[in-house]
């Protein structure tokens, strides 16, 4: 063996499989990326629905409930709806509730809905939260995640705008104030 050949680094037969290792997962989770199907709703899709089993006090009365006592969202057809994902532990939920509950106190009566779904939380604490920064609008718990499952939200605060014939036209990733929500609702007035 000449000075040459000893100095170059051999490959063990465990540093090959390891790479060979690393590459095969490597492939396989670009694969599965490239054909997931579970994607996020976009602005122009179909709202995805949802099935609703609000905190029995922020309940509306004029909610369209089913013989089971939920609600879904499709059953708010022909309404704009504005869904929004807080959580009590959500400091940019704090300064964006009371802006939720101007908007709704200016829209409830035009076929405007607000919905709160509280991500991953403790119904008393939400319930706390609501109180506390005064919320009045419809709010349900997350149930096991599926709510948020369902619209593949980043974080929270998360709001998105449903059109009257149950179209997705805006979603908002971070704290929304009321003259956004205006801004979308007036578009589709």
């Amino acid at each position: 063996m000449t000075e040459t050949e000893k100095k170059q680094p051999r490959i063990s037969r465990y540093g090959i499989a390891v790479f060979v290792i690393v590459l095969a997962m490597l492939a396989l989770m670009g694969w599965g990326l490239a054909n997931n199907d579970n994607t996020r709703p976009q602005v122009g899709d179909e709202a995805p629905d949802l099935e609703f089993l609000f905190f029995d006090e922020f309940n509306p009365a004029d909610a369209p409930v089913t013989d089971h006592g939920d609600t879904h969202l499709a059953d708010y057809e022909g309404e704009i709806v504005v869904l929004n994902y807080w959580a009590s532990w959500c400091i940019e939920c704090i300064a964006e509730t009371p802006e939720l509950e101007a908007f709704h106190q200016k829209y409830k009566d035009e076929g405007v809905e607000v919905i709160g779904v509280a991500y991953t939380d403790i119904d008393t604490n939400s319930v706390e939260f609501l109180h506390r920064y005064g919320a009045t609008y419809a709010n349900a718990p997350d149930i096991g995640g599926r709510l948020s499952d369902t619209y593949k939200i980043v974080g929270v605060p998360e709001t998105f705008v449903i059109d009257q014939d149950g179209v997705l036209v805006a979603s908002f990733i971070g704290p929304v104030s009321a003259e956004q929500l205006e801004a979308v609702v007036e578009s589709l007035r």
